[in-house]
């Protein structure tokens, strides 16, 4: 039965809704005038259902018992899964015949690839197809056509949706991907606009919806064939954020905007062998230098990751003002690994914004500094991770006295506030 339009969409409700239900339909055998009674009665529960005229309203009843009688000739498991991907019965079952294909393919090669990879099981879907499978399914978001401007008489351009796709994962910049992937349209004002849609329309939601959905539907059929093999299960998440790592994903969602950074700070993890629970740790104990030089940070990345390394379990300036002491603990860096009785803490605005917080030799005069500039007495600069509560504690408007001890920065509020 195909449908399309308001039929099809018509046709998804009755399917999720027999999915959903709570009687037993694993017997095959199931009356379907019981199923289509309770539709009836589901239905006209509706406002817009009992709004429709008797003719309408009559026809759509007609869909409905096909639909249900559809659903109870569909395998158990298979109907189910339909209701799952969110899809139109006719997409989920193209979805389900897509599957069976890539996992046909990959057992009947005997696949070398690194298939958790989500670059290389892209460019694996490419050559099987899939991607322009998918864009021949009624619930993507538009056509993939494209032309030299936005005048409807302009000559089209072939766009591979292979390439886009892959230095979307490889955390190309969305211009960089206009001037690489859609490098066809000459006029570099209006590819950059439609690679900023395309990114949005197909990368961050359409191929990653269908592309998390026939992941896990090829892992379902290789694991029947016995097979050990896996596609990368998290491909779909990966296409969302235009990354290809767990780790830039994490640094994503917790505040990280720029994608090229994230990815490049996920390889940099691997070189440096960081494990998982240090990594929070090994980014705070880097420099700003290190940051631009090994990610490509922007300024305003700097801020991002500012925020990022600030230790989750430590409150400075609230120890300052309960206790009145309060210590940085700096081991790990021989910078720091002095006895200085009196220091200062300033920024060093000799750099540009955000500017490092430093540690100065000093007299009592120097310590209410907030910014300093130039080398001068210069001991260090403090780690990042320190920088955010080092800030709040300069920004406060208290006087506190710093003292360097064995690599530990000990603050002690001088007067009540």
């Amino acid at each position: 039965m195909a449908a399309a339009g308001c039929v099809a969409d018509f046709q998804a409700f009755v399917w999720f809704a027999l999915a959903a239900s709570d009687r037993s339909l694993d017997d095959a055998s199931e009356d379907p005038a019981s199923l289509v009674d309770d539709l009836d009665e589901l239905l006209s529960s509706t406002l817009a259902f009992g709004q429709l005229p008797d003719e309408t309203r009559q026809h759509f009843q007609r869909v409905a018992a096909l639909t249900a009688q559809l659903y109870l000739d569909t395998d158990i498991r298979t109907r189910r899964s339909w209701a799952r991907a969110g899809t139109s019965v006719n997409s989920a079952r193209e979805l389900e015949i897509l599957s069976d294909n890539v996992a046909a393919a990959l057992l009947s090669q005997d696949s070398l690839h690194d298939l958790s990879d989500p670059v290389t099981v892209v460019r694996l879907l490419h050559e099987l197809d899939v991607w322009t499978s998918l864009l021949r399914f009624p619930e993507r978001p538009r056509e993939w056509k494209f032309a030299q401007s936005d005048n409807w008489q302009s000559a089209p351009v072939a766009i591979d949706v292979g390439d886009v796709l892959t230095q979307w994962l490889e955390g190309a910049s969305v211009p960089d991907i206009a001037d690489g992937a859609f490098a066809a349209i000459t006029d570099r004002r209006w590819r950059l606009e439609v690679a900023v849609d395309t990114a949005s329309d197909f990368c961050e939601h359409y191929f990653a919806w269908l592309g998390s959905v026939l992941t896990l539907r090829v892992n379902e059929r290789l694991s029947e064939a016995g097979s050990s093999m896996r596609l990368c299960e998290e491909l779909g998440t990966y296409l969302r954020y235009g990354v290809s790592s767990h780790l830039a994903v994490e640094l994503l969602t917790a505040g990280l905007r720029s994608r090229e950074v994230a990815n490049a700070i996920a390889e940099a993890s691997v070189a440096d062998s960081i494990e998982p629970a240090g990594i929070r740790d090994w980014i705070g104990r880097l420099t700003f230098r290190a940051w631009q030089d090994r990610f490509a940070a922007t300024q305003l990345d700097l801020v991002d990751l500012i925020e990022y390394a600030r230790p989750r379990s430590s409150s400075l300036l609230r120890d300052l003002l309960l206790d009145g002491r309060a210590i940085l603990d700096l081991a790990g860096d021989e910078t720091f690994e002095k006895d200085l009785p009196v220091v200062a803490l300033a920024h060093d605005v000799s750099g540009q914004s955000p500017y490092p917080i430093g540690v100065y030799e000093g007299t009592d005069t120097q310590n209410s500094l907030v910014d300093w500039s130039g080398s001068q007495g210069l001991v260090g600069h403090l780690p990042p991770r320190h920088y955010a509560e080092a800030e709040l504690v300069l920004g406060a408007g208290i006087d506190v006295a710093y003292a360097l001890v064995a690599s530990q920065l000990i603050l002690t509020l001088r007067r009540e506030v």
